[in-house]
């Protein structure tokens, strides 16, 4: 699974769900979340095949993003993501048993407009992502589709 946060609003703008995710993948899938919301200046990736990859980091650069790695056994410098990357396995995935990707996709949507609508941060002052992106109009647009294609 492959889920883009933006760390300024916390707000999660996609997953990608699929048995294997490879660097082509990364990128269509990024394709589709910058002409949603526009392309950032940086992407923080951790050091995963997939991100490495001299494909994925050649385009990146075509489309002047900038690819930070975090360094190896650091999670911490990726701590947004590592964060719901947690909270998301722990709330989906330690009880139920899924039959199919398409499932996991149905359930990672709903889990992830819930957490973009319903779910106040400490760290946002109280306030869900959504309605901390909606502060700050030059951000991400919460009420894009962030689910998986």
């Amino acid at each position: 699974m492959l889920n883009v946060i933006d760390e300024f609003t916390r707000v999660a703008l996609g997953s990608w769900v699929a048995r294997s995710i490879g660097a082509i993948h990364v990128q269509r899938h990024l394709e589709v979340l910058f002409e949603r919301h526009g392309k950032p200046s940086l992407i923080r990736a951790d050091n995963g095949r997939e991100f490495v990859a001299d494909t994925l980091r050649e385009w990146l650069n075509d489309q002047g993003v900038r690819a930070v790695f975090v360094a190896k056994a650091s999670p911490q410098q990726n701590g947004y993501v590592e964060r719901f990357n947690g909270t998301m396995a722990r709330e989906l995935f330690g009880h139920e048993i899924y039959h199919s990707v398409i499932e996991v996709r149905h359930v990672v949507n709903e889990w992830t407009e819930k957490y973009n609508t319903r779910r106040a941060h400490r760290g946002l002052g109280g306030k869900t992502p959504a309605a901390y992106a909606k502060m700050y109009p030059d951000t991400v647009d919460p009420e894009e589709d962030g689910g998986c294609p």
